[in-house]
Protein backbone atom coordinates (compact mmCIF):
# COMPACT_ATOMS: atom_id res chain seq x y z
CA UNK A 1 0.00 0.00 0.00
CA UNK A 2 1.30 3.43 -0.92
CA UNK A 3 0.10 6.72 0.54
CA UNK A 4 0.99 10.08 -1.05
CA UNK A 5 1.01 13.15 1.15
CA UNK A 6 1.42 16.34 -0.90
CA UNK A 7 3.17 18.88 1.28
CA UNK A 8 3.30 21.92 -1.00
CA UNK A 9 3.21 23.16 -4.57
CA UNK A 10 4.85 26.38 -5.59
CA UNK A 11 5.13 28.27 -8.85
CA UNK A 12 8.06 30.59 -9.41
CA UNK A 13 8.57 33.01 -12.24
CA UNK A 14 11.65 35.18 -12.61
CA UNK A 15 13.25 37.17 -15.39
CA UNK A 16 16.62 36.17 -16.72
CA UNK A 17 18.99 37.40 -19.35
CA UNK A 18 20.22 34.99 -21.97
CA UNK A 19 23.74 35.70 -23.16
CA UNK A 20 26.16 34.05 -25.50
CA UNK A 21 28.50 33.40 -22.56
CA UNK A 22 30.10 30.30 -21.02
CA UNK A 23 27.78 29.40 -18.18
CA UNK A 24 24.86 26.91 -18.09
CA UNK A 25 24.42 25.62 -21.63
CA UNK A 26 21.04 24.79 -23.16
CA UNK A 27 19.73 24.19 -26.67
CA UNK A 28 17.53 27.12 -27.69
CA UNK A 29 16.33 27.99 -31.18
CA UNK A 30 19.29 26.14 -32.75
CA UNK A 31 21.73 28.77 -31.46
CA UNK A 32 24.09 28.16 -28.52
CA UNK A 33 22.82 30.44 -25.75
CA UNK A 34 23.49 30.48 -22.05
CA UNK A 35 21.45 31.42 -19.00
CA UNK A 36 22.49 33.71 -16.18
CA UNK A 37 20.06 34.41 -13.34
CA UNK A 38 20.13 38.10 -12.49
CA UNK A 39 17.92 37.57 -9.42
CA UNK A 40 20.03 34.78 -7.96
CA UNK A 41 23.19 35.44 -5.99
CA UNK A 42 25.71 34.47 -8.65
CA UNK A 43 29.30 35.39 -9.59
CA UNK A 44 29.76 38.74 -11.23
CA UNK A 45 30.64 39.06 -14.87
CA UNK A 46 34.04 38.27 -16.33
CA UNK A 47 36.70 40.97 -16.14
CA UNK A 48 39.65 41.53 -18.45
CA UNK A 49 42.53 44.01 -18.42
CA UNK A 50 44.32 44.67 -21.70
CA UNK A 51 47.98 45.42 -20.92
CA UNK A 52 49.97 47.00 -23.76
CA UNK A 53 53.70 47.59 -24.07
CA UNK A 54 53.98 51.27 -25.03
CA UNK A 55 57.78 51.42 -25.35
CA UNK A 56 59.61 53.01 -28.28
CA UNK A 57 60.59 49.68 -29.86
CA UNK A 58 56.92 48.94 -30.57
CA UNK A 59 57.06 51.56 -33.34
CA UNK A 60 59.01 49.12 -35.50
CA UNK A 61 57.33 45.95 -34.23
CA UNK A 62 53.71 46.36 -35.21
CA UNK A 63 52.53 48.94 -32.70
CA UNK A 64 49.57 50.04 -34.82
CA UNK A 65 48.51 46.44 -35.35
CA UNK A 66 48.76 45.82 -31.60
CA UNK A 67 46.08 48.45 -30.97
CA UNK A 68 43.99 47.02 -33.80
CA UNK A 69 44.38 43.57 -32.24
CA UNK A 70 43.09 44.83 -28.90
CA UNK A 71 40.11 46.42 -30.64
CA UNK A 72 39.40 43.11 -32.37
CA UNK A 73 39.59 41.39 -28.99
CA UNK A 74 37.24 43.96 -27.43
CA UNK A 75 34.45 43.17 -29.90
CA UNK A 76 35.14 39.42 -29.75
CA UNK A 77 34.32 39.19 -26.03
CA UNK A 78 30.81 38.42 -24.74
CA UNK A 79 28.52 41.39 -24.13
CA UNK A 80 28.74 41.15 -20.34
CA UNK A 81 32.55 41.31 -20.12
CA UNK A 82 33.98 44.27 -18.20
CA UNK A 83 37.21 45.54 -19.75
CA UNK A 84 40.03 47.76 -18.48
CA UNK A 85 43.14 49.02 -20.25
CA UNK A 86 46.67 49.96 -19.19
CA UNK A 87 49.72 51.07 -21.19
CA UNK A 88 53.23 51.06 -19.79
CA UNK A 89 56.64 52.26 -20.99
CA UNK A 90 59.13 53.74 -18.50
CA UNK A 91 56.09 54.62 -16.36
CA UNK A 92 52.34 54.00 -16.65
CA UNK A 93 51.25 55.93 -19.72
CA UNK A 94 47.50 55.28 -19.49
CA UNK A 95 45.00 53.54 -17.23
CA UNK A 96 41.30 52.99 -17.91
CA UNK A 97 39.46 51.25 -15.08
CA UNK A 98 37.68 47.91 -15.53
CA UNK A 99 34.08 48.36 -16.61
CA UNK A 100 34.64 51.56 -18.59
CA UNK A 101 32.36 52.23 -21.60
CA UNK A 102 33.67 51.06 -24.96
CA UNK A 103 33.81 54.67 -26.21
CA UNK A 104 36.28 55.53 -23.45
CA UNK A 105 38.40 52.49 -24.28
CA UNK A 106 38.35 53.35 -27.99
CA UNK A 107 39.50 56.89 -27.23
CA UNK A 108 42.40 55.55 -25.14
CA UNK A 109 43.38 53.08 -27.88
CA UNK A 110 43.71 55.87 -30.43
CA UNK A 111 45.86 58.00 -28.11
CA UNK A 112 48.57 55.37 -27.57
CA UNK A 113 52.10 56.65 -28.30
CA UNK A 114 55.16 54.41 -28.30
CA UNK A 115 57.99 56.07 -26.37
CA UNK A 116 60.43 55.30 -23.57
CA UNK A 117 61.69 52.03 -22.09
CA UNK A 118 59.99 48.71 -21.28
CA UNK A 119 59.06 48.61 -17.59
CA UNK A 120 56.93 45.46 -17.74
CA UNK A 121 57.26 44.91 -13.99
CA UNK A 122 55.45 48.16 -13.24
CA UNK A 123 52.90 47.47 -15.98
CA UNK A 124 51.95 44.00 -14.77
CA UNK A 125 51.81 45.14 -11.15
CA UNK A 126 49.32 47.84 -12.15
CA UNK A 127 47.18 45.42 -14.18
CA UNK A 128 47.01 42.97 -11.26
CA UNK A 129 46.01 45.77 -8.87
CA UNK A 130 43.19 46.80 -11.23
CA UNK A 131 41.64 43.34 -10.82
CA UNK A 132 42.62 42.56 -7.22
CA UNK A 133 40.08 44.93 -5.68
CA UNK A 134 37.18 43.55 -7.72
CA UNK A 135 34.94 40.57 -7.09
CA UNK A 136 34.39 38.11 -9.89
CA UNK A 137 34.72 34.53 -10.96
CA UNK A 138 36.86 35.05 -14.05
CA UNK A 139 39.71 37.57 -14.08
CA UNK A 140 42.22 37.78 -16.90
CA UNK A 141 45.08 39.93 -18.12
CA UNK A 142 45.88 39.92 -21.83
CA UNK A 143 49.34 41.33 -22.42
CA UNK A 144 50.90 42.35 -25.76
CA UNK A 145 54.62 43.14 -25.90
CA UNK A 146 57.51 42.99 -28.37
CA UNK A 147 60.33 42.03 -26.06
CA UNK A 148 62.13 41.75 -22.81
CA UNK A 149 62.14 44.02 -19.79
CA UNK A 150 64.66 46.82 -20.38
CA UNK A 151 65.25 50.18 -18.70
CA UNK A 152 68.08 52.71 -18.81
CA UNK A 153 70.37 51.04 -16.25
CA UNK A 154 71.10 47.51 -15.07
CA UNK A 155 69.78 48.14 -11.56
CA UNK A 156 66.50 49.57 -12.84
CA UNK A 157 66.12 46.63 -15.24
CA UNK A 158 66.80 44.09 -12.48
CA UNK A 159 64.29 45.83 -10.21
CA UNK A 160 61.61 45.72 -12.91
CA UNK A 161 62.28 42.02 -13.56
CA UNK A 162 61.88 41.26 -9.86
CA UNK A 163 58.69 43.31 -9.77
CA UNK A 164 57.38 41.38 -12.77
CA UNK A 165 57.93 38.03 -11.01
CA UNK A 166 56.22 39.26 -7.85
CA UNK A 167 53.31 40.58 -9.92
CA UNK A 168 52.55 37.28 -11.66
CA UNK A 169 53.00 35.38 -8.39
CA UNK A 170 50.44 37.71 -6.84
CA UNK A 171 48.14 37.13 -9.82
CA UNK A 172 48.43 33.37 -9.38
CA UNK A 173 47.48 33.66 -5.69
CA UNK A 174 44.45 35.78 -6.59
CA UNK A 175 43.27 33.44 -9.36
CA UNK A 176 44.07 35.90 -12.15
CA UNK A 177 44.96 34.26 -15.46
CA UNK A 178 47.57 35.98 -17.65
CA UNK A 179 47.83 35.47 -21.42
CA UNK A 180 50.91 36.87 -23.17
CA UNK A 181 51.16 37.66 -26.89
CA UNK A 182 54.74 38.31 -28.06
CA UNK A 183 55.12 40.19 -31.34
CA UNK A 184 58.03 41.45 -33.41
CA UNK A 185 61.42 40.11 -34.45
CA UNK A 186 62.30 38.77 -31.00
CA UNK A 187 59.09 36.77 -30.66
CA UNK A 188 60.78 33.53 -31.75
CA UNK A 189 63.15 33.70 -28.76
CA UNK A 190 62.44 32.64 -25.20
CA UNK A 191 61.29 35.70 -23.25
CA UNK A 192 60.95 36.31 -19.53
CA UNK A 193 57.51 37.81 -20.00
CA UNK A 194 56.15 34.47 -21.26
CA UNK A 195 56.68 32.98 -17.80
CA UNK A 196 53.73 35.05 -16.54
CA UNK A 197 51.39 32.95 -18.69
CA UNK A 198 52.89 29.63 -17.65
CA UNK A 199 52.82 30.52 -13.95
CA UNK A 200 49.13 31.52 -13.93
CA UNK A 201 47.64 28.88 -16.21
CA UNK A 202 47.42 31.21 -19.18
CA UNK A 203 48.68 30.82 -22.73
CA UNK A 204 51.86 32.21 -24.31
CA UNK A 205 51.74 33.10 -28.01
CA UNK A 206 54.62 33.96 -30.34
CA UNK A 207 54.13 35.82 -33.59
CA UNK A 208 55.31 33.86 -36.59
CA UNK A 209 55.38 30.43 -35.00
CA UNK A 210 51.70 30.75 -34.06
CA UNK A 211 50.50 33.02 -36.83
CA UNK A 212 49.83 36.73 -37.16
CA UNK A 213 48.60 38.89 -34.30
CA UNK A 214 45.02 38.67 -35.59
CA UNK A 215 45.25 34.88 -35.82
CA UNK A 216 46.73 34.58 -32.33
CA UNK A 217 43.89 36.67 -30.92
CA UNK A 218 41.38 34.45 -32.71
CA UNK A 219 43.03 31.35 -31.25
CA UNK A 220 42.97 32.91 -27.79
CA UNK A 221 39.25 33.71 -28.10
CA UNK A 222 38.37 30.22 -29.34
CA UNK A 223 40.75 27.95 -27.44
CA UNK A 224 41.40 29.67 -24.12
CA UNK A 225 38.50 32.06 -23.51
CA UNK A 226 36.10 29.66 -25.25
CA UNK A 227 33.76 32.44 -26.31
CA UNK A 228 30.60 30.80 -27.69
CA UNK A 229 29.48 32.26 -30.98
CA UNK A 230 27.96 30.99 -34.19
CA UNK A 231 29.86 30.91 -37.47
CA UNK A 232 27.54 32.43 -40.09
CA UNK A 233 29.76 32.92 -43.12
CA UNK A 234 33.13 32.12 -44.67
CA UNK A 235 34.76 33.63 -47.75
CA UNK A 236 37.53 31.34 -48.94
CA UNK A 237 41.06 32.52 -49.59
CA UNK A 238 41.31 33.77 -53.17
CA UNK A 239 44.01 35.48 -55.18
CA UNK A 240 41.81 38.28 -56.40
CA UNK A 241 40.22 40.93 -54.27
CA UNK A 242 36.49 41.41 -54.59
CA UNK A 243 33.13 42.27 -53.12
CA UNK A 244 31.61 40.02 -50.48
CA UNK A 245 27.90 39.89 -49.71
CA UNK A 246 26.03 37.96 -47.01
CA UNK A 247 22.51 37.71 -45.60
CA UNK A 248 22.68 36.73 -41.93
CA UNK A 249 19.52 35.52 -40.19
CA UNK A 250 18.62 36.28 -36.58
CA UNK A 251 17.00 32.98 -35.53
CA UNK A 252 14.34 34.39 -33.18
CA UNK A 253 12.83 37.82 -32.66
CA UNK A 254 13.22 39.80 -29.46
CA UNK A 255 17.01 39.92 -29.11
CA UNK A 256 18.31 42.69 -26.86
CA UNK A 257 21.58 42.89 -28.75
CA UNK A 258 23.18 41.36 -31.80
CA UNK A 259 26.75 41.59 -33.02
CA UNK A 260 28.30 40.35 -36.24
CA UNK A 261 32.08 40.14 -36.25
CA UNK A 262 33.99 39.99 -39.54
CA UNK A 263 37.63 38.89 -39.40
CA UNK A 264 39.86 38.97 -42.47
CA UNK A 265 43.29 37.38 -42.64
CA UNK A 266 44.51 40.48 -44.48
CA UNK A 267 41.64 42.81 -43.66
CA UNK A 268 38.15 43.86 -44.70
CA UNK A 269 37.06 47.32 -45.81
CA UNK A 270 34.08 49.38 -47.02
CA UNK A 271 31.70 47.46 -44.77
CA UNK A 272 28.03 48.33 -45.20
CA UNK A 273 25.05 46.85 -43.39
CA UNK A 274 21.29 46.99 -43.92
CA UNK A 275 19.22 46.24 -40.82
CA UNK A 276 16.27 47.29 -38.64
CA UNK A 277 17.14 48.12 -35.03
CA UNK A 278 16.64 50.81 -32.39
CA UNK A 279 20.36 51.60 -32.55
CA UNK A 280 23.21 50.34 -34.65
CA UNK A 281 26.77 51.13 -35.61
CA UNK A 282 29.61 49.71 -37.67
CA UNK A 283 33.07 49.48 -36.13
CA UNK A 284 36.02 49.02 -38.48
CA UNK A 285 39.65 48.09 -37.95
CA UNK A 286 42.62 47.00 -40.01
CA UNK A 287 41.69 43.31 -40.01
CA UNK A 288 38.21 43.20 -38.54
CA UNK A 289 34.83 44.89 -38.59
CA UNK A 290 31.83 44.61 -36.28
CA UNK A 291 28.15 45.45 -36.70
CA UNK A 292 26.70 46.20 -33.25
CA UNK A 293 22.89 46.39 -32.89
CA UNK A 294 20.61 47.21 -29.97
CA UNK A 295 17.14 45.63 -30.08
CA UNK A 296 17.23 44.41 -33.69
CA UNK A 297 13.68 44.40 -35.04
CA UNK A 298 14.13 42.50 -38.26
CA UNK A 299 15.06 38.88 -38.76
CA UNK A 300 17.91 39.44 -41.23
CA UNK A 301 21.03 41.58 -41.60
CA UNK A 302 22.47 42.25 -45.04
CA UNK A 303 26.25 42.77 -45.21
CA UNK A 304 28.41 44.03 -48.06
CA UNK A 305 32.20 44.39 -47.80
CA UNK A 306 35.42 44.47 -49.79
CA UNK A 307 37.95 41.70 -49.27
CA UNK A 308 41.56 42.24 -50.11
CA UNK A 309 43.73 40.07 -52.31
CA UNK A 310 44.67 36.68 -50.81
CA UNK A 311 42.24 37.25 -47.95
CA UNK A 312 39.88 34.82 -46.25
CA UNK A 313 36.99 36.34 -44.27
CA UNK A 314 34.97 34.72 -41.47
CA UNK A 315 31.76 36.02 -39.90
CA UNK A 316 30.44 35.25 -36.41
CA UNK A 317 27.09 36.04 -34.77
CA UNK A 318 26.62 36.82 -31.07
CA UNK A 319 23.17 37.36 -29.51
CA UNK A 320 21.69 38.44 -26.18
CA UNK A 321 18.08 37.74 -25.20
CA UNK A 322 15.94 38.42 -22.16
CA UNK A 323 13.52 35.71 -21.11
CA UNK A 324 11.36 34.40 -18.29
CA UNK A 325 12.16 31.18 -16.50
CA UNK A 326 8.93 29.65 -15.19
CA UNK A 327 9.45 27.00 -12.52
CA UNK A 328 6.86 24.70 -10.95
CA UNK A 329 7.76 22.53 -7.98
CA UNK A 330 5.81 19.98 -5.99
CA UNK A 331 6.95 18.05 -2.95
CA UNK A 332 5.44 14.83 -1.69
CA UNK A 333 6.15 12.10 0.77
CA UNK A 334 5.61 8.51 -0.23
CA UNK A 335 4.92 6.27 2.77
CA UNK A 336 5.03 2.49 2.37
CA UNK A 337 3.43 -0.08 4.70
CA UNK A 338 4.38 -3.71 5.00
CA UNK A 339 1.26 -5.79 4.35
CA UNK A 340 2.36 -8.76 6.40
CA UNK A 341 3.39 -6.99 9.60
CA UNK A 342 1.33 -3.82 9.19
CA UNK A 343 4.40 -1.82 10.14
CA UNK A 344 4.91 1.66 8.67
CA UNK A 345 8.20 2.33 6.92
CA UNK A 346 10.04 5.66 6.87
CA UNK A 347 8.50 8.17 4.43
CA UNK A 348 10.56 8.97 1.31
CA UNK A 349 10.52 12.63 0.15
CA UNK A 350 10.23 13.25 -3.61
CA UNK A 351 10.64 16.63 -5.31
CA UNK A 352 9.11 17.22 -8.76
CA UNK A 353 10.54 20.10 -10.80
CA UNK A 354 9.22 21.51 -14.07
CA UNK A 355 11.03 24.34 -15.88
CA UNK A 356 10.09 26.34 -18.97
CA UNK A 357 12.14 29.05 -20.64
CA UNK A 358 10.26 31.74 -22.60
CA UNK A 359 11.23 34.95 -24.33
CA UNK A 360 9.43 38.22 -23.65
CA UNK A 361 6.83 37.29 -26.26
CA UNK A 362 5.85 34.21 -24.26
CA UNK A 363 7.29 31.82 -26.82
Amino acid sequence: MVKKLVVFRKRLKAWYKIFVIPMVSICFFAVPVFVRGEEISSPRDSQVVFLLDGSNSMNSHGGSLAVDGLRQMLYSLPFHTQVGFAVYNTEIQCQIEVGAPFDQLEEAFHKVEYTGYTNAGLGLKRAVSMLSKREGKEKRIIMISDGEIALRGKEETAESKEQFIKAYESAREKGIEIHVIAIGEEADKEMEILEAARATGGKAYKEGAQGTLSQMIENLVKEELKVPRRSVGTASLERESGRGEWDIDIPVKGALRARILLIGSQGVSNVQASYMAEKGKIITGERFAAVDLEKPQGDRIHLVFDKRENTGVDAYLMLEYEGALSVETSFEKVQKEEKEQGKSMEATPILHLSMRLMNQHGE
